[in-house]
C-alpha cells in the first residue's frame, strides 16, 4: 500500500494494514538512516571543499594572484555556503 511517496506493509494473509506501532518504528528507522546518510553527505562535502581550499591556498603562496583563482575560489565559497545550509535544515529536521 502506498501512503504519499512511503509505503506502509500490510499483512497479505489478512490484508491489514500493520499496526501503529511497526509503522512508526519503521518511520524511526528511516529517519535515522536519513541522518546518518545526511551526516555523511555534509562531511563528504565539507571535505571537498577543504580540498580545494587548500589547492587554492597553495596557489596563492606559490605566486597565484586572487584573480588568477577567483573562479575556483567562488566554487569553494559556493560549496561552503550550501553545505552550511544543508546542515542548518538538516538541525532543523526540515
Amino acid at each position: 500500500m502506498l501512503y504519499g511517496n512511503r509505503s506502509i506493509k500490510t499483512n497479505k494473509k489478512k490484508g491489514h494494514i500493520m499496526p501503529a506501532t511497526d509503522t512508526i518504528t519503521a518511520l524511526v528507522a528511516e529517519v535515522e538512516q536519513v541522518k546518518q546518510v545526511d551526516a555523511s553527505a555534509i562531511a563528504l562535502l565539507n571535505g571537498i571543499a577543504g580540498r580545494i581550499q587548500a589547492a587554492v591556498d597553495a596557489a596563492l603562496a606559490g605566486g597565484a594572484t586572487a584573480a588568477q583563482v577567483a573562479a575556483v575560489q567562488a566554487v569553494v565559497d559556493d560549496l561552503t555556503a550550501n553545505t552550511l545550509a544543508l546542515s542548518a535544515a538538516v538541525a532543523a529536521n526540515t
